[in-house]
């Protein structure tokens, strides 16, 4: 029995640095979906909004704007792309990594045609 002292200590050590991996990991793939799905969500509303104002593109690209900022997101990080009967917008952001090391990106482009 004296021998067997401190094992669950060793065991421990050993499974801990997996622990802490796979809760790391699930952290930030929660994170990134998370962004994603802020992104989509606000292409999405962006391409809807501005579509209806559609041939005037120039309100189109306004609303567009609008509502995508009013989704959360930095107009900065939002491209806006339209013609007579189509706008294309792009939502780009950064997500933090804490544990693999560098900054991942999520890009999300969605199409609408105008007219509704």
């Amino acid at each position: 029995m004296r021998e067997e002292k401190g094992q669950a200590l060793v065991e421990f050590a050993l499974i801990l640095p997996v622990l802490l991996f796979i809760i790391v990991g699930g952290l930030e793939l929660s994170i990134h979906f998370l962004m994603a799905n802020r992104a989509i969500t606000a292409a999405n509303a962006a391409a809807l909004a501005g579509s209806r104002e559609l041939p005037d593109q120039d309100e189109a690209e306004a609303l567009a704007l609008e509502y995508a900022e009013k989704n959360g997101i930095n107009p900065e990080d939002v491209e806006v792309f339209t013609n007579e009967t189509e706008i294309q917008v792009f939502v780009e952001l950064s997500t933090l990594r804490i544990f693999f090391g560098r900054d991942s990106v999520v890009e999300m482009a969605v199409y609408r045609e105008g007219g509704l």
